[in-house]
Formats: structure tokens, sequence, C-alpha cells
């Protein structure tokens, strides 16, 4: 039975030390967060958009708002058939990063995940944060935009909404 336990501790351990996504969820330290989005169905884009955001009263609230998560009990995973986003927080000072994960599919809230998926972490909701985030990436042009938006004209429409 030792034996057992002591290899589960040492499968645990590998799989939780090989990521590059070490920073802690509730932390208010991180400075930038880096987004990865990937749409389908309304939200069609051509490859991923990529935003970065540094604003440090936009990093400030996002990282409030995340700490607000809510695990949602009872909950399956959605295949992302809307929309998928990666953000990354980073913590310049620390070199720490912390990976979030957002799918969804329609049928429900959006689901977030922290860390790299794995079945240890739990899905969560969190209403606010997702409004915010689309306010700042101008989530509902994205679903507006007709046709596959592509990077330089996501660009473009984010120069038109900032003047």
């Amino acid at each position: 039975m030792d034996k057992y336990l002591i290899v589960l501790i040492v499968i645990m351990s590998v799989l939780f030390s090989c990521s590059k996504y070490k920073g802690e969820k509730n932390s208010m330290d991180y400075d930038i967060v880096n987004v990865v989005f990937d749409g389908y169905d309304e939200y069609d884009v051509e490859g991923k958009l990529k935003i970065e955001i540094k604003d440090p009263d936009i990093v400030k609230k996002l990282n409030q708002l995340k700490n607000q998560s809510k695990i949602q009990w009872l909950a399956f995973h959605q295949k992302p058939t809307k929309y998928s986003m990666r953000l990354v927080f980073i913590d310049t000072l620390k070199n720490e990063k912390l990976l979030m994960t957002i799918n969804y599919s329609g049928n429900w809230y959006p689901q977030i995940r922290f860390g790299n998926g794995t079945m240890f972490n739990a899905i969560r909701k969190n209403r606010k944060f997702i409004e915010y985030l689309g306010s700042i990436i101008h989530l509902e042009e994205i679903r507006k935009y007709k046709g596959a938006l592509t990077q330089k004209e996501y660009d473009k429409l984010i120069r038109k909404k900032r003047e």
C-alpha cells in the first residue's frame, strides 16, 4: 500500500511541477494580461486574436474580479462552440504566470479554469469578470463582425473605438 501512495505522490508532483504557469490565483501582483481569443460560429476569427492588456487600472480590476470566481458545482466540461480564451496573467517582478481558460458554448455560463486544465482544476464561473473582460476586448463587436475577423481588422476596430 505504501508503494502505491509513493507512486501517486511522485506522479502528482510531476504533473504539477511541469507547468510554466505557477502563479497564485489570488495574487494581486500581476501587471500584464495576455489574451488569446479563438472564436467560432458568430464569433468567428481567422487564426487567433492576440490582445495584450498593460493598463494598470484595467489589470488591477481584472485581478480583483478574477479573485471573485466561484466554483461551479456539478459542472461538466463544455466544448467551446462559440469561443475559447486563454488569459495569461504575468507578474513581471516575480516572473510568475497564471493561466486562466474561458470556454463558452452558448448553452450555459462561460466556464473558467485556472491552471493547465487537469481534473484537479475546478470549473468556475464569474459573470462580472466575463462582462468586464468582454467590454475591454470588445467581445460584442467581434460577434457582430461580418465574416472571419483577422488580427489586422481587429486592431483597426480597436483603434476606431479609442478615437
